[in-house]
């Protein structure tokens, strides 16, 4: 067999590229390619670009907006008003004091009073936590945050947590202030709902002043100043009224049996003091002595809120008490 061999091609290649261009045909069509710019029309003008800020170009002059500087150091805090936040309930969160509470949006903020006479202290938790301890009868708890939703409100005996006196799953609203009032019912305790939201379209340097009442198995009541004017009348069991608006000052009231006679209604009248005086000395006319059942007074402070409990077991023990609170 013959040898073969296959030749270089690096020669092949060096060949090729030593061998000139062979030129176009005479009759191969050129097409003429389009100018940048047409003959008819101008270039576009050149326009000037900002130089650099430096020692030969200055930087341009113009408005300068100012920028709010960032706390700390040699740049203080923007001055406004800080609005407190209560806390979410739990063993490293405290529990907001009584006094102005503003809502938190995802959040309801909740406290509990205990307005049962019968039963020992109470502990009070949402969930796992506890948000109100050793809560006696006439006792109001601190607001807490808690998140909106359905949670278990559990509440057992202070002295022995293992006796669970109550057990339900109850809605919390977003952005609610409430007080939940502790109360008997026929198959044991009971969950009484009371909005704590301040009473709008109020005048300046004005008071808001309601009434609930919380005596199991009771009539109906009346609230009365010591004057002899009706503020709230026939108030049944669990019943919440309205506000009434009163100028600042002390207000003294007491509370008794609705008469059983129908009562006059003034729904036009805004306030306290603008209210007839119906009794005197006690003494009803055309009823005839109205007996206190208790008596109390409202300090009533400009832009507050109050809220008069009445509570106590009228079947067990017609002795009953009042309890003022100042929500806001």
């Amino acid at each position: 067999m013959e040898n073969y061999e296959m030749p270089s091609m690096r020669g092949m290649f060096s060949r090729a590229a030593d061998q000139p261009a062979t030129p176009p045909p005479e009759d191969y069509p050129v097409v003429p390619l389009p100018p940048v710019v047409p003959d008819d029309q101008q270039p576009a003008p050149d326009y000037p670009v900002p130089p650099i800020a430096g020692e030969e170009n200055p930087p341009v002059e113009g408005p300068v907006f100012p920028v709010p500087p960032i706390a700390g150091g040699e740049n203080p805090p923007v001055e406004g008003p800080v609005f407190p936040v209560p806390p979410i309930a739990g063993p490293g969160n405290p529990p907001v004091a009584p006094g102005p509470v503003y809502p938190v949006s995802g959040y309801c903020t909740v406290r509990f009073l205990n307005a049962v006479t019968d039963f020992d202290p109470m502990r009070v938790l949402i969930g796992g936590r506890v948000v109100a301890d050793n809560l006696g009868y006439g006792d109001v708890g601190s607001y807490y945050r808690v998140r909106d939703g359905f949670r278990t409100v559990t509440i057992t005996s202070a002295q022995n947590p293992r006796i669970v006196l109550y057990r339900q799953s109850v809605p919390f609203a977003v952005n609610e202030i409430i007080t939940l009032a502790i109360v008997r019912g026929t198959n044991g305790l009971e969950l009484v709902r009371v909005s704590d939201i301040p009473c709008q379209n109020r005048p300046r340097n004005r008071a808001c002043i309601r009434a609930v009442n919380l005596v199991y198995n009771s009539p109906a009541l009346d609230v009365i100043l010591n004057d002899g004017r009706v503020v709230f009348s026939d108030v049944r069991y669990r019943e919440v009224t309205a506000f009434k608006q009163a100028r600042p000052g002390d207000y003294g009231f007491y509370v008794a049996q609705t008469p059983y006679m129908l009562s006059p209604v003034y729904s036009d009248i805004q306030t306290l003091e603008e209210l007839p005086i119906i009794l005197a000395n006690y003494f009803l006319p055309g009823f005839g002595d109205v007996q206190p059942l208790t008596s109390s007074y409202v300090d009533a402070r400009a832009n507050s809120m109050n809220t008069i409990y009445i509570m106590g077991a009228w079947s067990r023990d017609p002795v009953i008490r009042t309890k003022v609170v100042q929500d806001f």
